[in-house]
């Protein structure tokens, strides 16, 4: 188990063993809740609502192409 210090502000730093096995880079939401126990921190499950927005600057030049490599697949290309 590794150990940190809340600071005066109320932020703790997570050990960088932890951030790699996680994944968690600057920005990364995690929540944080409370047990019987102590305080949980985890990363939140991704959901399809997560990615609203994602794709609103790029180039509608670039949605044409990609319609035009989905439309020339069929099921076979997946076989």
């Amino acid at each position: 188990m590794l150990t940190t210090k809340v600071t005066k502000k109320g932020q703790i730093t997570i050990p960088l063993e932890y951030r790699k096995e996680f994944n968690l880079y600057i920005g990364t939401v995690v929540k944080i809740k409370k047990s019987r126990d102590g305080l949980i921190i985890e990363k939140p499950k991704k959901d399809i609502m997560s990615l609203k927005g994602a794709w609103k600057d790029i180039p509608e030049k670039v949605f044409k192409d990609m319609r035009k490599s989905w439309s020339s697949w069929n099921d076979k290309s997946f076989a």
